[in-house]
């Protein structure tokens, strides 16, 4: 298996829950519950036309800068 996982979903089952989840889920968790890289489920992902939805993105970028506002408080940026 990739990533040195192995994995308890067939290629079906793991191609229904990647149309299922990569929509609004962390690509670490869902890599390790497939049994693949990160690199690798982005790939998969791409050949499937999957995409992150724009709430996910949202909710990340809003992470990210929520971090930033931080470290400038904190002046490490």
């Amino acid at each position: 298996m990739e990533g040195g996982n192995i994995s308890k979903y067939n290629l079906n089952e793991k191609k229904q829950i990647m149309k299922n989840e990569y929509p609004n889920s962390d690509n670490n968790k869902l890599a390790k519950k497939l049994g693949y890289t990160e690199s690798t489920l982005r790939t998969k992902a791409s050949k499937l036309g999957l995409k992150k939805s724009e709430e996910y993105m949202n909710k990340i970028y809003k992470k990210m800068q929520t971090g930033k506002k931080d470290k400038q408080k904190e002046g490490k940026i």
